[in-house]
């Protein structure tokens, strides 16, 4: 249920038959016996939301780390039979622990990839901007030169005037190109 989505259990001795499954690392049920598998207020309401009677518990413990909880809504009768299964049961949960903690490491992996392609992205970026305002600031240069040696003309001035606009035009898309050196956010290449 939608309520369950993102339930979150305190883990301490005490705190219902989800911490204490995460804490001890072994299926318990609202039917076992013994003080450690009473059923606290959050059990009660889990199993409510279930529509069930109560709960049975399997840890999702992974080579690595615990991984969570799987929490099945259960009776009486059901928890009766699947006493007998609950080892096959906890390798279920063992292996989709397994499976829980090759995702995390897939997404790390790919949020490690797309930050190393956004920075040398960037840094290319960077690097084209500055070689290309290079010959831009040269040419410039040369312009005011050759403005200053040609004979006082009222069209040819005209004419240096327009290409230093063009190339002061053309530097200034390059230098926000060179500051804008990002990708698109992930999942949005184009």
């Amino acid at each position: 249920p939608a309520t369950l989505q993102r339930v979150e259990v305190v883990l301490k001795g005490g705190a219902g038959l989800c911490a204490e499954a995460a804490l001890t690392r072994q299926p318990l049920s609202s039917f076992d016996e013994g003080p450690s598998a009473a059923p606290s207020l959050v059990d009660r309401q889990i199993a409510r939301a279930l529509g069930s009677e109560g709960v049975l518990v399997l840890p999702m413990a992974g080579p690595e780390a615990l991984v969570g909880v799987m929490v099945c809504g259960v009776s009486a009768v059901q928890q009766a039979r699947l006493r007998k299964r609950l080892a096959w049961l906890q390798s279920f949960a063992t292996l989709a622990a397994a499976g829980v903690e090759t995702l995390r490491r897939a997404r790390e992996r790919d949020r490690r990839t797309e930050s190393e392609v956004a920075e040398r992205f960037r840094l290319q970026g960077q690097k084209l901007a500055h070689e290309a305002a290079n010959p831009l600031g040269i040419i410039r240069n040369y312009l005011t030169i050759v403005d200053l040696k040609l004979p006082e003309s009222k069209a040819l001035g005209q004419e240096i005037a327009i290409l230093r606009e063009e190339i002061d035009r053309v530097s200034a898309i390059i230098r926000q190109l060179g500051e804008d050196a990002a990708p698109p956010a992930p999942g949005c290449w184009t």
